[in-house]
């Protein structure tokens, strides 16, 4: 059987899955982060071990685990001495102190240089401005600093096995030439930063050994099973949708993130301009392009503040009246920008903050509810057009997610965007992913596209409604209006 787990933010998830892709059991572990001032987030490594063998001991015991595929969120970066233990925190993905760093890389080697090389805008939360950031206030521990890991290569370390990373994850270092699909000498020498700091490179699907004896016992495991790279979670979750070479999906959590799938990377000056990320696939050969913005994050400020009694368990009922109103009414003529924390893509904005406009005495809390659900939707709109502005055909998304749950949200999609959704049963396409990889990193597949033949998820239609689709137009419009007026306030 094979083992997909999924690394995010806040906590670990896994699901164990038959070759045909049916669910068998799962289990996951929650964590915190540490924050440090304003932009500061880390924490210790020991978090992630501990929590991949709560999560691999209690799927072991309901079935047998023949290869484990791992998937992490990416930019998290983990320093490791030459005993293989933790020489300092992890510096997470949302630690933002290496701006300096960053604004000195762009500097010297112009933001277009940086795009053209690794397909990522300048920015501190990728990991080359954290190791900097490290190098220049962390002296001590910076010393001691054999590599800087990924969360799966650092958890390599721990299992007894040669830590590497693939170049899904590698990609998200601000310090990778995605076409020639190694690092850049180019940004490490800018950065002044040795690449023997760096661990290997490898596709995603690669077996990265057997985990030896001693420590699969003490995980419950059988001998002989496989620890197999499976990538960057986007991707992974893209792959586990079923995207192999072309195609786009939709990752509906805390960010809405739009990946598309093809055979080169979104490249010059239009693409830096919406700030897009594309970086390699988790298909060997194949690129993604990504666009993404606050989505669930949103949702749930704003269920806190108008509904206090949802985190009391009447979040069904609410749902249901937020989303009864909207067949019953049209567009709430709300107009509310969703940048609760910065605008992402297409904008990228961090000092942006989110906006509403459009009330009056009869707005009450259902119409909020629906504008925020509007404006992700008009948000996502905003990103499609940018998208299909650098030459992405893009007929139809496949949507998967915990904020993708309920038809009218989906359908809402589908109406302002004029896209065709297909929601896919399995929310957990991350791991289904990373179970996937597994299987072709011990060879139970034969390529990419037998694996995800034999363990896709079923998918459910939804087509935009023309009598929605003309309502809509003119939010839409207002929408686009009010983004590009407010963005600079």
């Amino acid at each position: 059987m094979l083992l997909g787990i999924d690394f995010g933010s806040s906590g670990c998830k896994g699901v164990l899955f038959s070759p045909e892709g049916t669910i068998l059991a799962k289990a996951s572990q929650e964590y915190s982060v540490e924050t440090i001032g304003a932009d500061g987030c880390e924490m210790d490594p020991q978090v992630f071990f501990d929590a991949f063998c709560t999560v691999v001991k209690e799927i072991a015991e309901q079935g047998e685990i023949r290869a484990i595929g791992i998937s992490s969120h990416g930019e998290t970066v983990i320093p490791i001495g030459r005993d293989r233990q933790a020489a300092g925190p992890a510096l997470m993905n949302s630690d933002n102190r290496g701006l300096c760093c960053a604004q000195r890389l762009e500097n010297t080697l112009t933001r277009k240089r940086i795009y053209e090389i690794c397909g990522l805008p300048a920015h501190p939360m990728y990991s080359l401005p954290k190791i900097c950031w490290f190098r220049e206030n962390r002296p001590e521990q910076f010393s001691k600093t054999d590599r800087f890991c990924t969360v799966p290569g650092y958890l390599l370390s721990r299992l007894g096995l040669e830590p590497l990373t693939d170049d899904t994850l590698a990609s998200r270092f601000m310090a990778f030439d995605i076409q020639k699909r190694t690092w850049s000498q180019e940004i490490l020498s800018a950065a002044e930063i040795k690449q023997s700091y760096f661990c290997p490179t490898v596709p995603a699907g690669t077996s990265a050994g057997v985990i030896p004896a001693e420590i699969a016992k003490g995980l419950g495991l059988s001998e002989g099973v496989s620890v197999v790279m499976a990538g960057h979670d986007q991707p992974c979750g893209a792959f586990g949708a079923g995207l192999v070479r072309q195609g786009s999906a939709l990752s509906a959590g805390s960010y809405e993130c739009l990946c598309s799938v093809g055979d080169k990377p979104a490249a010059g000056e239009k693409a830096l301009s919406y700030s897009l990320n594309t970086y390699c696939h988790v298909c060997d050969g194949s690129y993604l392009t990504l666009a993404f913005f606050p989505g669930a994050l949103c949702v749930n400020w704003f269920l806190k503040l108008l509904y206090p009694e949802a985190e009391r368990g009447g979040l069904d009922e609410v749902f249901s009246n937020i989303f009864n109103s909207m067949k019953e009414n049209g567009p709430s003529g709300l107009l509310v920008t969703p940048h609760l924390i910065g605008a992402c893509n297409p904008g990228w904005n961090p000092l942006a903050r989110g906006g509403i406009y459009g009330l009056h005495p009869g707005i009450a809390a259902p119409d909020m509810m629906k504008g925020v659900f509007e404006g992700i939707a008009c948000e996502l709109r905003l990103n499609l057009d940018a998208l299909r502005d650098v030459g992405t055909e893009i007929p139809r998304i496949l949507i998967h997610g915990g904020n993708a749950r309920q038809n009218a949200s989906v359908q809402l999609r589908a109406d302002i965007t004029g896209c065709e959704f297909q929601r896919l049963e399995d929310r957990e396409t991350g791991c289904r992913g990373a179970a996937m990889l597994a299987g072709l990193g011990i060879g139970l597949f034969a390529d990419y596209q037998n694996a995800a033949e034999n363990m896709q998820t079923k998918r459910e239609k939804f087509l935009p409604q023309t009598d929605s689709m003309e309502k809509y137009e003119k939010q839409f419009q207002r929408y686009r209006d009010f983004y590009y007026r407010t963005e600079n306030l």
